[in-house]
């Protein structure tokens, strides 16, 4: 899941770590037992799932935690696996991003990005249109070249929206891929046991040289259910604990995204949404659509 060569991400360097493989004390097969015991038909003693869905037989993978291998595993199964984001070679899309009002709540703004990918030949291109104001700002990365123009003008290095291009470019490829890009090479699962509230923590490291950044995300998930409840991740270099939950999943062609990640405040308030729409799988792309005018 190398958020390609932008941010990774996360759990508050602050906050306490559990050794994985012992909380408060118990050994890692006690808390296996008791584990698995929650999960009920969820997840089988095997690690795998419950053996009529017809999924995909889980296969431990000796990178990861095998308890959180297990619960990537069912995430990915309920989504209805991998062979169709391998089949993913192009899409457009709209994501709309809505500034919240905490206090109140209500929607301050909104502001849609149209959205090109193209993940052929192990390269992940993008292109971005959106709207500042009466600007229409267009950003474009090919697998080599970034570019950017605002109002047909091209934007030069040291311009925001033109140094940003690779990181935004990358980004988009990286949220459209979840929760397929929890299999990405370069990342290790970690089961940090059960938290306070019962939900069982799936942390997520990358290795060293994966991508910009080393955040760190964990994520959250309730007995017998195999989509995530929660999400939180912590920027590399922040004290800061992001919020997130997965809301409006969607099925287009085959292919299963989430259709909302909705960030939350300390006081589980929503500050932000970003929301994606009028997906199309593989559409034929016009050639050049990548490359600098």
């Amino acid at each position: 899941m190398t958020r390609p060569a932008s941010r990774s991400a996360p759990q508050p360097r602050s906050a306490p770590q559990h050794r994985p493989g012992r909380i408060a004390g118990l050994p890692l097969l006690a808390l296996l037992v008791l584990a698995l015991a929650a999960c009920g038909p969820g997840v089988s003693a095997s690690g795998g799932g419950s053996g009529d869905s017809g999924g995909t037989a889980f296969t431990p993978d000796p990178r990861h935690d095998r308890m959180a291998d297990s619960l990537v595993h069912e995430l990915i199964e309920a989504a209805g696996g991998m062979q169709r984001f391998w089949e993913m070679e192009t899409a457009r899309f709209i994501l709309t991003t809505e500034w919240w009002d905490v206090d109140e709540p209500r929607i301050r703004r909104t502001r849609p990005r149209y959205i090109t990918i193209d993940r052929r030949d192990s390269t992940e291109r993008g292109r971005l249109e959106r709207w500042e104001g009466d600007n229409l700002i267009l950003q474009g990365f090919d697998g080599d070249t970034a570019w950017a123009t605002m109002n047909g003008e091209l934007l030069e290095p040291g311009q925001m929206d033109r140094d940003q291009v690779e990181y935004v470019a990358s980004d988009v490829n990286y949220w459209i891929g979840l929760p397929y890009k929890l299999r990405d090479p370069g990342l290790t699962l970690h089961y940090d046991g059960v938290d306070e509230q019962g939900r069982h923590d799936v942390r997520v490291t990358f290795e060293p040289g994966i991508g910009e950044y080393q955040d760190v995300w964990h994520y959250y998930f309730e007995a017998g259910e195999p989509w995530p409840v929660e999400i939180t991740y912590q920027e590399d270099g922040s004290t800061n604990v992001n919020r997130t939950r997965w809301e409006d999943i969607q099925t287009v062609d085959g292919y299963t995204f989430v259709g909302r990640r909705v960030s939350l405040n300390a006081d589980g308030m929503v500050r932000l949404v970003v929301a994606t729409s009028n997906f199309e799988f593989n559409p034929a792309l016009e050639a050049g659509v990548f490359s600098s005018p």
